[in-house]
């Protein structure tokens, strides 16, 4: 499947413009903790361009079914800072090409 290219699930303006104002975690995404209504905060989730959600950590996720919670549910975005030594989530799926279109080229 030509993953970078398959729609992915949108976040609404608020959270956009939230995360648009956060350091960058790589070329055009942003890493974030989302924070959902029940309270669940999920890690490492992969923003390109502040937008669309492009996978949680090394999983990739076409879809807001395979996310595991309803954009909707999202109630709040944190910046989260890559560790230096940590495995650094999302570069597996992230190649130039995708970095290039989160980007808008």
């Amino acid at each position: 499947m030509d993953w970078a290219r398959t729609m992915k699930p949108e976040l609404n303006q608020d959270l956009t413009d939230r995360i648009s104002r956060m350091p960058e975690y790589d070329m055009g995404t942003h890493l974030v903790t989302v924070i959902l209504r029940d309270g669940r905060r999920v890690r490492n989730v992969v923003v390109a361009p502040c937008s669309e959600i492009w996978g949680i950590g090394f999983r990739e996720k076409a879809d807001e079914a395979a996310l595991g919670f309803l954009i909707a549910d999202i109630v709040g975005v944190e910046h989260q800072p890559w560790q230096h030594g940590e495995e650094r989530p999302g570069r597996r799926h992230l190649s130039k090409g995708d970095h290039a279109l989160a980007r808008g080229a």
